[in-house]
């Protein structure tokens, strides 16, 4: 729904989209607790949620949901179709995976996800921005894609930082200037605060 001139709408022509979940109680009734589970140490059915929307706007581009036992990413599956060549996609820690990761680029968009210390990154090639490069590896043998991986860290308040481990489909540092990405980043953690989630 943004255009040129909505703020935080597009990142050097790519429309900035972010994926996110939630989980929420819901009320309660037969019909609920026989369709969605109750959380263990829980005593309400719950559903979770995963969207995909524009980070300008907020408009949903797609919406899954299901019982609390289905994981964000198997909900994010079921909305790979609705990325486009177009888009920049900023996900969080909780998202990726190799299949996932591959299947999200599968379709043109270009990603910009967050990833926890857990995952191995060995590096490749230093570029001469301070970016890597690396490669994202899947469970089966030969299974490999090529990422960029973006570190840096933020300091609160406080003086508290936060490290933070971004891998990319831009490849290129001259393209895709690494502060760009993170500051990228940094506004859909922004969307995120605002969306009452």
């Amino acid at each position: 729904m943004g255009d040129e001139r909505t703020p935080r709408a597009f990142w050097r022509d790519l429309r900035l989209m972010a994926v996110d979940g939630t989980v929420f109680d819901l009320p309660s009734g037969a019909e609920n607790e026989a369709a969605f589970a109750v959380p263990a140490g829980g005593s309400r059915s719950q559903a979770r949620l995963v969207a995909l929307a524009e980070c300008g706007t907020l408009a949903l581009a797609g919406a899954a949901f299901d019982s609390i036992e289905v994981g964000e990413r198997t909900l994010f599956e079921r909305l790979l179709d609705r990325l486009r060549p177009d888009m920049l996609l900023l996900a969080d820690r909780g998202f990726p995976s190799y299949d996932l990761y591959t299947g999200a680029a599968a379709g043109g968009a270009q990603l910009l996800w967050r990833v926890s210390a857990s995952f191995a990154l060995p590096v490749k090639k230093r570029l001469a921005d301070g970016t890597c490069l690396s490669e994202l590896r899947g469970t089966r043998r030969g299974q490999r894609t090529a990422v960029r991986v973006i570190e840096y860290s933020v300091a609160d308040e406080d003086g508290v930082s936060e490290v933070f481990c971004l891998i990319a489909t831009l490849l290129d540092p001259k393209a895709a200037p690494a502060l760009e990405l993170a500051r990228c980043y940094a506004e859909r953690c922004r969307w995120k605060s605002c969306s009452n989630w």
